[in-house]
């Protein structure tokens, strides 16, 4: 069948190219389209190497938040 939503999903830097597309594809529909966007903050966590793979130093862990952007783009439903 028709598929009536999707999510565009954005992290970190990438969040001002999600509401870019969100946004074009809005416009192409003549404005048919709705919007729903919802933010969050994503966990991450980095795994770090030394940079001489013959050290024979620890493998060290970094956890950090990043921002993230949800957005529903959807048909409304018919009246």
């Amino acid at each position: 069948g028709l598929v009536r939503d999707i999510c565009v999903h954005g992290l970190g830097l990438a969040i001002n190219r999600a509401i870019n597309i969100a946004l074009q594809l809005q416009a192409s529909s003549q404005g048919v389209l709705q919007l729903a966007a919802n933010t969050s903050t994503v966990e991450l966590v980095d795994d770090l190497e030394p940079e001489d793979p013959d050290e024979a130093g620890e493998h060290l862990t970094r956890t950090r938040n990043n921002s993230a952007i949800h957005i529903k783009v959807f048909y409304p439903d018919p009246q």
